[in-house]
């Protein structure tokens, strides 16, 4: 995720949130969602990091800050890199890393009829999932308090010293000081027991893409969905290029892909975000 390199000044802010609404109330509604936020975030302090609670659109959303809200608005809703076109109305949806459930508000604002399996391994973030999810009363979406992995065992999961951190990841250096010991499941099992389409797999998970998706090319399962949207983390910690190996499984199974870089390099050799969409 990476909402701290997000390019957006808060006038293009703005405009994106001006051209994202599909109709005049609701392009008001963007933009007034923007300014409350702006505005909480630059009078509101939230140093107990207990929950806060907004209105965001027509949800109602908690969070540990406004800051923090803010920064997920913009990312997940004006960029809006999660949309996908769907032929049915009630698409399933896989959501690998939900956070504090804001992928899957924008989904269900995307496709209200939708049915949602989301993942989330971070505790703090997903005991705050659960309750936007019932806050809002959305129906037809399943939580998951595991990590996606390639192995099933107890996982160290890294997370920073502040609760309401968005970040967390199996590898330290991308996570943070604090270890947690969370079960970890592989996703390849889980789609093979839905028994039915699988419209996206949406993957934001902090460097275990690779592990997550080799998983599923060897069970043979990778060609189930009919889309993913996958935030790749390229060169974390000065890893050896592997998005080549990434792709190629992909093509194997017959997908197509376009790529959008999330982050600008200053210099060769940089850690890189990029969003992938494949679809067939």
């Amino acid at each position: 995720m990476t909402v701290s390199t997000f390019p957006f000044g808060f006038l293009k802010m703005m405009i994106a949130a001006v051209k994202n609404g599909n109709n005049l109330p609701e392009k008001i509604s963007m933009v007034w969602t923007l300014l409350l936020l702006k505005f909480k975030k630059n009078f509101y302090s939230n140093s107990e990091k207990s929950a806060c609670t907004t209105k965001i659109l027509d949800y109602k959303i908690s969070g540990y800050d406004y800051s923090t809200m803010q920064d997920l608005f913009t990312e997940i809703f004006l960029s809006a890199p999660y949309f996908f076109n769907s032929p049915s109305e009630n698409p399933v949806i896989i959501d690998g890393g939900s956070n504090i459930g804001f992928s899957v508000l924008y989904f269900k604002k995307l496709y209200p009829a939708s049915r949602i399996h989301a993942f989330e391994a971070n505790p703090y973030a997903f005991n705050l999932l659960q309750k936007n999810i019932s806050q809002n009363n959305l129906s037809d979406v399943s939580m998951h308090n595991v990590v996606l992995s390639d192995k099933k065992e107890e996982t160290s999961f890294f997370i920073d010293n502040d609760p309401g951190t968005i970040h967390g990841s199996v590898r330290k250096e991308m996570g943070g000081a604090t270890e947690l010991k969370i079960q970890s499941i592989l996703l390849s099992e889980f789609m093979s027991s839905l028994h039915g389409k699988i419209e996206l797999v949406k993957l934001d998970v902090e460097g275990s893409e690779h592990n997550i998706i080799s998983d599923l090319f060897d069970a043979s399962v990778l060609s189930l969905p009919n889309q993913y949207i996958i935030e790749y983390h390229h060169k974390p910690n000065g890893d050896k290029s592997a998005l080549a190996e990434f792709l190629r499984k992909f093509e194997e199974c017959g997908y197509e892909y376009n790529i959008k870089s999330l982050t600008p390099i200053n210099k060769l050799g940089e850690y890189q975000d990029f969003m992938i969409h494949f679809y067939r």
